[in-house]
């Protein structure tokens, strides 16, 4: 592999940069400390109810400090004498990573045109995917998978549901196979989320603890999990590019894009967008509804348990304190990445397949792409960088 770096002081810099943007997860932030005691006035209420949330204010007194840091880290940067790929990428990492503290610090202050603001810079607008050209069956001829095939070799009996035992011992089966042998797997009550994993060299998986579970469902998440986020990563873990390990800047809707993607070949491709464009239409409806008018558009829409419309609106509303203001910043963005970045992927591979440019025709291989599986980068950061077309298979 060619070398991306022009030289020692900038791999050095790299890796400063990189060492703070591992820590500029602002969702830990935006997470309420009283969110379950806010779900059971919410529920004992029948979803008549705007949630009043507190937050931890721990990171508020180093916001400034760390942004002075960065700003530092992006003026030695711009000294650098190379100008290359990787220096673009990093100074374009800086900016995001300043965009994400001054986000954290307009959820302090509740600065709800800050909050807008900032959340477009860093997620981007509101579009309109509904007339994307696609070709499904050719992708799902392609890539599609059977569910079961996740059980082979396991010992498990795809059957309709699964314990927790059972649910465990996949998850590890294929942890291990994209090639980990250092991790944890942690079950509690995380929401209404199914399932996560937190990356890094000794990954953690999150699994909501219930006393049975869909295979259907499990299966979904592995795929999105394991062989999205997980696989994506692996195959960088032993590069000495941080920045290319680690995330480029704005690259999460492809990182998300690219785990739906997977999950889409036992739902369907189609099956998946039109669930997407169901939660793309739940985000654009928030800035103009408080959350106790967003609860009867959920209700409209057939979705009656209390605990997941809960869930869904506190991911949009994430970040707010009093939720019966309207505004446009009082939607948090995030979630827009996934449809966002499965629509960039669809239309990526659907390139690929009628170029016939894959490097592998197995229909079961779980793994994708080998160049946008090595680096954890946006689609268009593929063509930019020739370190990174030269790569070989990790």
């Amino acid at each position: 592999m060619d070398n991306c770096y022009g030289s020692l002081a900038q791999k050095k810099l790299d890796k400063q940069i990189m060492r703070i943007a591992e820590r500029s997860d602002i969702l830990k932030f935006l997470d309420p400390t009283n969110k379950f005691e806010e779900l059971q006035k919410f529920i004992d209420a029948k979803g008549d109810y705007n949630p009043q949330f507190t937050y931890s204010t721990d990171h508020v007194k180093i916001l400034e400090e760390v942004g002075l840091y960065i700003n530092k880290l992006k003026a030695k940067t711009l000294k650098l004498r190379e100008n290359n790929e990787i220096k673009q990428l990093m100074l374009d990492k800086c900016d995001e990573i300043l965009c994400k503290f001054d986000l954290l610090q307009a959820y302090h202050d509740q600065d709800y045109d800050a909050i807008l603001t900032l959340n477009t810079q860093l997620f981007g607008t509101i579009k309109n995917y509904t007339t994307l050209p696609t070709d499904y069956a050719a992708l799902e001829k392609r890539f599609w998978l059977s569910y079961q095939s996740l059980f082979e070799n396991t010992g498990i009996n795809p059957v309709e549901t699964l314990s927790q035992k059972q649910v465990k011992e996949l998850v590890i089966y294929h942890i291990q196979s994209v090639g980990f042998s250092s991790y944890s797997i942690q079950f509690g009550n995380f929401g209404n989320t199914n399932m996560q994993v937190r990356i890094g060299p000794k990954p953690v998986m999150y699994i909501h603890k219930k006393e049975t579970y869909k295979a259907f469902d499990v299966c979904v998440s592995i795929l999105h999990e394991v062989y999205g986020h997980l696989a994506r990563y692996k195959n960088g873990i032993n590069s000495d590019y941080h920045i290319l390990q680690w995330g480029t800047a704005y690259y999460l809707s492809t990182e998300e894009g690219l785990a739906v993607f997977q999950a889409a070949r036992v739902e369907w491709f189609q099956k998946t967008r039109e669930r997407l464009q169901k939660s793309y239409q739940y985000l654009a409806q928030t800035a103009d509804h408080n959350w106790k008018q967003l609860t009867q558009i959920y209700f409209k829409n057939g979705r009656t348990n209390l605990e997941t419309i809960f869930w869904s609106i506190l991911r949009l509303k994430r970040g707010i304190q009093d939720t019966s203001i309207i505004h446009p910043g009082t939607v948090f963005y995030k979630d827009k990445v996934y449809s966002d970045g499965y629509y960039h992927i669809l239309s990526y591979f659907a390139d690929q397949v009628n170029n016939n440019d894959l490097k592998w025709n197995s229909s079961t291989k779980l793994a994708l792409d080998d160049i946008i599986m090595i680096w954890r980068i946006k689609v268009e950061d593929i063509q930019k960088i020739p370190c990174i077309l030269g790569a070989s298979q990790l």
